[in-house]
């Protein structure tokens, strides 16, 4: 993700800023220390956590129909858009995010329900999978770095004047307002 694509919670983006875009509302963890893998455990992954954040992930597509194989994706910057960070959160130690609800919202009606364990299991999974697959080439996640751990639900898609809110369970709500075109 870059930082030109990062808003505060209940910003609005441009209506016609992407291509074929749908929300997904995410937990976002920001590393406190740094990993690298292999050998990354869930366990290990969890104490190097040191903010956990709402989000809702703007995914958009340049190929046609969402026709996407892996090469695509990997392509098309996996996908991403634009995120939207809710405020950060220190949770506490005992806290199991794979148990964090969510309810999602377009235009207020609920169209989407989840929960942390929608992202491999658990949240904490991700980070040691991803400080794993990097670490093979010598990649180190550092501390700060942000991480999306993926989708609660299937994605929504998303129309100039749309209004989104995800509201997490001990993680705060999150709202994204989306420009006319």
């Amino acid at each position: 993700m870059l930082a030109s694509t990062v808003y505060d919670d209940g910003a609005t983006t441009p209506g016609d800023a992407f291509i074929a875009p749908k929300v997904e509302a995410e937990i976002v963890f920001r590393l406190g220390s740094p990993l690298k893998g292999p050998g990354v455990t869930v366990a290990e992954a969890r104490r190097a956590v040191a903010e956990v954040m709402a989000g809702l992930e703007i995914v958009d597509s340049r190929i046609e129909d969402w026709r996407i194989r892996l090469a695509d994706t990997i392509a098309d910057l996996a996908s991403n858009g634009a995120v939207v960070l809710g405020p950060p959160v220190v949770l506490p130690e005992d806290c199991d995010v794979r148990l964090i609800g969510m309810a999602f919202s377009r235009n207020g009606e609920l169209v989407a329900t989840g929960a942390g364990a929608a992202a491999l299991g658990d949240p904490a999974a991700v980070v040691a999978w991803l400080a794993n697959v990097l670490g093979e080439h010598g990649v180190t996640l550092e501390a700060g770095q942000l991480i999306m751990t993926g989708a609660l639900h299937a994605a929504v898609a998303m129309r100039p004047g749309d209004r989104f809110v995800a509201e997490f369970d001990r993680l705060g709500t999150v709202t994204l307002h989306v420009g006319d075109a």
